[in-house]
């Protein structure tokens, strides 16, 4: 269970990330998609970075616990 948890946030973070590094390489095509105001101003450039972080915190977390549960065999039932 552990191991399809890890898998899961591992894929979230990395789904999630794609989509924050559009954000940082277009940032007013990214804000054209807002349907609430569309021509106002994009999100500064350091709002981007602190979710991208996380992001990144969170695939390491779901890797690490990932890789962990191989190498104790694979299966983490008990």
């Amino acid at each position: 269970m552990r191991a399809i948890l890890a898998a899961l946030l591992l894929l979230f973070a990395a789904l999630v990330g794609v989509l924050e590094l559009v954000a940082l390489l277009d940032p007013v095509g990214t804000k054209m998609a807002d349907d609430g105001d569309p021509f106002g101003d994009p999100r500064r450039s350091w709002a981007t970075y602190v979710p991208s972080a996380m992001l990144i915190l969170a695939s390491i977390a779901g890797a690490t616990a990932l890789l962990r549960g191989f190498r104790k065999g694979g299966s983490n039932v008990r």
